[in-house]
């Protein structure tokens, strides 16, 4: 959720004390059939009131279907439910049970609502319209419940692929599919599940209708599900991997227990060929965006320079560039955006061909933002400024356009190309007014004491256009929803 008074990129929870309605300027598309934003759930409501406490949170607010479904929590933690609400309202309902659900947090894999202890890793489906009793999907589960097959896939923490085929279902059960399997450092739970990132190189990935796995000490091997036949891709101890964008190729670094190799490898899966690359480990050595890998070689004594070494592992362009430098975007199948390292802001053009980074006046993007399909995002503000002028490097080759000014850091642009932020009277103003602005600059003002919002699904294939916000006032508080331009 983007929060007003915010000190991470994605914090988890909203503390809301009641709420007021939205303010609104130019009227956007219909919203569940009406011009104005739909208040889901009421602060007032009994159940968004834990213990009797006045003031309660929103946390972990994510879609299941036509199903809007969150975590409530009172100040400090005290007490925790998980509620469900259509997406245009409707009667609020408490999911699962709250004795239960104390230890938990919520979140959706797929079509399924579910919650996940945070100490044992035990993993429940809830029946996102709060008429079945939870039950039981997985005993423990580390890295991310994948969503394949038409089911659901997770490690647990002895290092068990499981897989169970339906998890709505009270009657079905998890199968083992394949043990030894590495296992990730730590569950993730709350919020979108469905699209967790694999760049720590320790989860499992999906790989059509199957999961891509490291045995522990052993190769790295592709799981068919449901069926679980394997077969072996890299038969080497892998201690880490990642999958491009085109998961022809892998990404994959040796070793065992007894300690990494030291060198990175590249798998082309049409082959079934593996090239040595630079670096040690995964991600901290290593770099990748589209096509193109990055890593750098140290000279041997202080007096010799940093090397970045480049990749095209779709062509097999390889070069080197003397310093250290990051790669911010993919451009082109010969053209990288990158930074100097050290560097606080500024940002070059690399080609391929002249092997030579050329500066351009294009702010660093975040380290986190998501690819567009038009080109790259970056916010050009002051180190300590909030806001900023919103910039576009187009991968046509255009020039670099203005898509909004004064917008905060903690801003969303949807797939659709429309910016949300919240604007604030100052840095420290505990709200803000939503504002969206669309992709040809109409700039329109949403809703007024808004304390958080969030885009379902941001920044992947199943992103919703839609904003879910928080609204803090004392007279009509709440969870809202929004239908964007």
């Amino acid at each position: 959720m983007r929060y007003a008074l915010a000190v991470l990129r994605r914090a988890l929870v909203v503390l809301l004390a009641c709420g007021c309605g939205p303010s609104r300027g130019d009227e956007p598309p219909q919203t569940c059939g009406g011009d104005d934003p739909v208040r889901l759930i009421d602060s007032g409501d009994p159940l968004a009131s834990t213990s009797g406490v006045a003031g309660v949170g929103f946390t972990d607010i994510t879609r299941v279907g036509d199903r809007v479904v969150t975590g409530i929590i009172a100040p400090g933690g005290s007490d925790h439910r998980i509620l469900a609400v259509d997406e245009c309202g409707g009667p609020v309902v408490e999911l699962g049970d709250r004795a239960e659900i104390q230890r938990e947090v919520s979140g959706s894999a797929g079509d399924w609502a579910v919650a996940g202890d945070l100490e044992s890793g035990a993993m429940r489906w809830l029946d996102p319209r709060g008429a079945a009793p939870s039950h039981p999907i997985f005993a423990s589960v580390r890295g991310c419940p994948l969503v394949v097959a038409g089911g659901l896939a997770a490690v647990d923490a002895q290092g068990v692929l499981w897989f169970h085929p339906d998890p709505s279902d009270p009657d079905a059960v998890p199968r083992e599919i394949l043990a030894g399997v590495r296992i990730p450092d730590e569950p993730h739970f709350g919020g979108d599940l469905t699209d967790c990132s694999g760049r720590d190189g320790d989860v499992p990935v999906v790989d059509g209708d199957g999961v891509l796995v490291a045995l522990e000490g052993g190769p790295l091997v592709r799981v068919s599900l449901p069926g679980g036949d394997t077969e072996t891709l890299i038969d080497e101890p892998v201690r880490e991997f990642v999958v491009l964008d085109d998961p022809r190729t892998v990404i994959w670094g040796g070793g065992n227990e007894f300690g990494p190799c030291c060198q990175i490898n590249v798998l082309d899966r049409d082959t079934g060929e593996s090239r040595h690359f630079a670096g040690g480990t995964i991600p901290a050595d290593v770099d990748w965006n589209g096509p193109w890998i990055t890593s750098y070689l140290l000279g041997f004594d202080s007096s010799e320079a940093v090397t970045q070494v480049y990749l095209n592992a779709a062509s097999g362009v390889s070069f080197e560039v003397d310093d250290w430098w990051n790669l911010e975007a993919s451009l082109s199948p010969s053209e990288m955006l990158v930074s100097r390292v050290g560097e606080d802001v500024g940002t070059y053009l690399l080609d391929a061909s002249s092997q030579t980074p050329v500066a351009i006046d294009f702010p660093r993007p975040d380290w986190d933002s998501p690819n567009y399909d038009d080109g790259v995002v970056a916010l050009d503000r002051a180190p300590e400024a909030e806001t900023g002028t919103l910039k576009l490097l187009p991968f046509d080759g255009g020039p670099i356009e203005t898509l909004a000014e004064d917008v905060d850091r903690f801003f969303v642009r949807t797939r659709t190309g429309t910016v949300v932020y919240l604007a604030r009277a100052d840095a420290e103003a505990p709200t803000g007014t939503l504002v969206s602005v669309g992709r040809d600059g109409a700039r329109r003002e949403l809703a007024d004491d808004v304390l958080g919002f969030v885009v379902p699904f941001e920044g992947t294939p199943r992103e919703r256009n839609e904003v879910l916000y928080v609204v803090y006032h004392p007279e009509r508080g709440g969870l809202w929803r929004f239908v964007l331009p």
